[in-house]
């Protein structure tokens, strides 16, 4: 009876390794695709599907069904302590951002421009614009949105796929150019008078090991920028291919604060709260984030927009 009582908690521990593996090592950086797969809570989940399929046959229905709970329990708070924390604050005379992965998308260009002059946002930061709809949205948009940054520098012959558009103006804009693109633009937003250091990104997506390295480098390239700013307004926005899970993202909440809500992947199949942040908005301690949700209704990108309220 000894040695069956044993034999039960020891398949139990196995059956619930996979939550304790990811709440015991929650800082693995590498290598590369270990990172890529602990970027999600659901990693747990396939865990336990696959020591399921191990283990069926000594499987008793007490232990599955105890399993299911402590490994479903630890995957539900850990996407609850990224949204949890979201909460909505009052702000008075809030400044909105609006940022948008549009994946290339071609045929649905009219929504979106009928949807940003409708709404007339003070920030609008797009990323994967092609330079077809560069053209056409800076056409149409330009007379609802007068400033913006074309995501181009002609002089330094740099092409990004980021598009920025403001109701307030840009000054000194700068390109930090890595490898053959630029993924780091710097401004300085002037919004109520005041001077705010805005930086927007797209860091690469980490499919391969090249593009991993390339995506982290990328990183430490806004944070030493953002580093000789000496605590001035800073706003730092855009698509991070970053997961709000991974422990690499306390590189820049040292610095910055942020509230995390899940843009990636918007599939009609995946329910929101199982979603990952990864469109961020990162803003310094003299800055309050007020709110920040997903707009629905644009299914034919893979990102849900975000639309942040901050106050200076």
């Amino acid at each position: 009876m000894h040695g069956k009582v044993l034999a039960t908690m020891y398949l139990f521990l196995i059956f619930i390794t996979p939550c304790l593996l990811w709440l015991l090592i929650p800082a693995i950086y590498s290598p590369w695709y270990i990172e890529n797969l602990l970027s999600s809570p659901l990693v747990m989940l396939l865990g336990f599907l696959a020591l399921t399929m191990i283990f069926i046959r000594y499987l008793k229905m007490k232990i599955f069904l105890l399993s299911i709970f402590v490994n479903g329990f630890v995957i539900g708070l850990s996407l609850y302590k990224n949204e949890g924390n979201n909460k909505s604050v009052h702000c008075s005379k809030s400044i909105t951002i609006f940022q948008f992965n549009t994946m290339y998308d071609t045929l649905n260009t009219q929504e979106l421009i009928i949807f940003l002059k409708e709404e007339k946002y003070d920030l609008v930061v797009l990323q994967e614009i092609g330079p077809m709809i560069r053209k056409k949205l800076i056409k149409e948009l330009s007379p609802a949105y007068p400033n913006f940054i074309t995501g181009i520098s002609q002089t330094k012959h740099i092409s990004t796929d980021q598009l920025i558009f403001s109701q307030h103006r840009f000054t000194h804009t700068k390109y930090h150019q890595q490898f053959s693109t630029s993924h780091l633009i710097q401004s300085q937003w002037h919004i109520n008078k005041i001077p705010l250091h805005l930086f927007t990104i797209h860091s690469p997506s980490p499919r391969t090991h090249t593009l991993w390295k390339r995506r982290n480098l990328s990183f430490y390239q806004s944070i030493e920028q953002i580093k000789l700013l000496n605590n001035q307004k800073t706003m730092l926005v855009g698509d991070f291919n970053l997961s709000s899970h991974s422990s690499r993202i306390e590189h820049f909440t040292k610095a910055l604060s942020e509230k995390f809500i899940g843009s990636w992947p918007n599939l009609g199949y995946i329910p929101t709260y199982f979603t990952l942040a990864i469109d961020h908005l990162f803003v310094s301690d003299s800055i309050n984030i007020c709110s920040r949700e997903r707009i629905l209704g644009f299914e034919y990108s893979d990102h849900y927009p975000i639309v942040s309220n901050i106050s200076l």
